[in-house]
């Protein structure tokens, strides 16, 4: 369409300059030229299949391929040939996406409630972690430290859960950058020389409360740090619609129940 538009306005030229023969010599080979490469356009009429890179807002992305009218529209659009012919449908990628087993988990409540917040209950499945975490009201360097107890979460059947853990990323409480093959890495408290897990939580019912898990159900969440050997808990989410800065030992969950303690290979 633009190289048709060059050609009518060459031919106004063309008209208005007809006494200038070098220049209506220059303006009709221009056109010749135009309508060749055009006519030599539309006659490459197989289609091919491009790679077209596109543009995200947050995170770059891979190029997608496409099919692509001609060999002429894949240049105007700035498309990479991989090869003649519409794209063949990567089969192989279709098969395993298909074959990818689901969670086995329960999809649980956990939801983005009508305030913009999330709350809920949701089963996650992992193994635990501990390491050494500094206090967060504390100017470095810091000596006051506490030994953190962190689920490595390697499943979970709710998609809402997996954008809440996108969304509240924190040096301590959160991390979508855990061990190898963990979705995300959530602290559950500290632990202290009696072995319990304590953490405070805050929420809209209760502020910030003090919470403690104990006795058996400690010893048994501390004893799962083998990766092959997972537990699964069901984590509670209280509803929150504020923020205040948050202790070291910190949970985003009021409630952590031990479902089952997995004792099966993965």
């Amino acid at each position: 369409m633009k190289k048709f538009g060059i050609a009518l306005i060459a031919l106004a030229l063309v008209a208005c300059n007809s006494n200038s023969t070098p220049l209506k010599n220059e303006i009709l080979e221009t056109i010749d030229e135009v309508v060749v490469e055009n006519d030599t356009c539309d006659k490459n009429s197989g289609p091919v299949c491009g790679e077209i890179q596109i543009q995200c807002i947050t995170t770059p992305c891979n190029p997608v391929q496409e099919t692509l009218k001609n060999e002429c529209e894949a240049e105007k659009r700035d498309a990479k040939i991989l090869y003649n012919g519409a794209c063949i449908e990567n089969e192989s990628q279709s098969e395993e996406d298909e074959n990818k087993p689901s969670s086995s988990l329960p999809e649980g409540e956990f939801a983005f409630n009508e305030y913009g917040n999330f709350q809920g209950e949701v089963y996650v499945s992992g193994y635990i972690k501990e390491k050494t975490i500094p206090e967060a009201f504390c100017e470095n360097p810091c000596s006051i430290t506490y030994q953190g107890v962190f689920i490595q979460v390697t499943d979970t059947g709710n998609d809402d859960f997996k954008n809440f853990l996108l969304e509240n990323q924190t040096k301590n409480y959160v991390s979508t950058d855990p061990e190898k093959n963990a979705l995300a890495e959530i602290m559950l408290g500290c632990v202290n020389e009696e072995n319990e897990i304590y953490y405070s939580n805050d929420s809209d019912e209760y502020g910030m409360a003090e919470q403690v898990v104990d006795g058996e159900l400690a010893r048994d969440v501390l004893a799962h740090t083998d990766p092959s050997k997972r537990l699964v808990l069901k984590l509670t989410k209280l509803p929150l619609s504020g923020g205040r800065g948050a202790p070291a030992c910190y949970s985003h969950f009021y409630d952590i129940e031990l479902i089952d303690s997995l004792n099966r290979t993965f």
